[in-house]
């Protein structure tokens, strides 16, 4: 660690300043948004530190954001009391947040920027898809171009049927 400027992180640990930008910078590098390289490699803390707080600001507002997307569906769906929840034995136990955030997959908008639904992880669907183009990965809101929107769920909940096999787009 002395052959380069380091940092205490406020888990107590110590890395190389430039390890961690780089960490950070490389973000989740896969098609689903993931939140694993904001944690300490040691202890899975968030990585925080003050001269980080700059990089890592945007990356906490989309965590934010996806949290209470994967909490809404959660709710919506009826899941806030299932066995991983209410079970004492289960690493989700009282977490709903977490349970809700590893259960659904979201993904950037090429178009918004923003994170949006793309199905249940549990669906069998390639949710980790390394060699993407970002490009195509577009919400639903974006791609109709305007379109119907709900008066109280906006477009979150709005969901699109692919006219090939009729699955839910």
């Amino acid at each position: 660690l002395a052959s380069a400027p380091a940092i205490r992180l406020q888990c107590g640990h110590t890395f190389h300043h430039d390890c961690v930008v780089k960490k950070v910078q490389a973000g989740w590098g896969s098609s689903r948004i993931t939140f694993v390289f904001m944690e300490c490699p040691l202890c899975k803390a968030f990585i925080r530190h003050p001269a980080l707080n700059s990089l890592m600001l945007p990356f906490f507002r989309m965590y934010e954001d996806v949290k209470s997307k994967a909490m809404a569906r959660l709710r919506r769906m009826r899941l806030t009391n299932v066995r991983e929840i209410t079970n004492s034995s289960s690493p989700y136990y009282r977490k709903p947040d977490v349970y809700a955030m590893q259960r659904f997959c979201y993904y950037p908008c090429f178009k918004c920027k923003k994170p949006y639904f793309g199905g249940e992880k549990a669906c069998g669907a390639p949710v980790q898809i390394e060699d993407f183009n970002k490009e195509d990965l577009i919400c639903g809101g974006c791609q109709v171009g305007g379109g119907e929107v709900c008066p109280r769920h906006g477009r979150e909940f709005i969901e699109y049927k692919c006219r090939f096999c009729c699955k839910t787009a």
